[in-house]
């Protein structure tokens, strides 16, 4: 699955990155972004992305337990591997429509 994103991580006052998500399930995600971690770092992040009309957000976190760059220039990506187990992540049936499953969390948080 892949979807455009923002991520803040650490406190609320923290900067916001663009990221794209390549991959997400409940238990764990890999983005690109430009902002580099290391592996063995634990994460707090909040995660928010577009559900049709509405900003969906979703606190997580977890351990960093891949780091890859493919030029020194390039966005870096990071793959995180959640501390407990989050059903409310998107599915692919969201990258596909644009639009939440009738009946996935995505669409309750909205």
């Amino acid at each position: 699955m892949r979807l455009p994103a923002w991520i803040t991580v650490g406190s609320p006052r923290s900067e916001e990155h663009v990221a794209f998500v390549r991959d997400i399930s409940p238990r764990g995600i890999f983005f690109y972004s430009d902002f580099k971690l290391t592996k063995g770092d634990h994460v707090d992040f909040v995660l928010e992305y577009l559900s049709g009309t509405s900003r969906v957000r979703l606190h997580l976190s977890g351990r960093v337990v891949r780091v890859e760059q493919a030029a020194p220039k390039s966005a870096v990506g990071i793959a995180v591997l959640f501390d407990s187990r989050h059903d409310e992540v998107p599915n692919s049936r969201i990258a596909a429509s644009g639009k939440p499953a009738a009946n996935s969390a995505a669409s309750k948080k909205s």
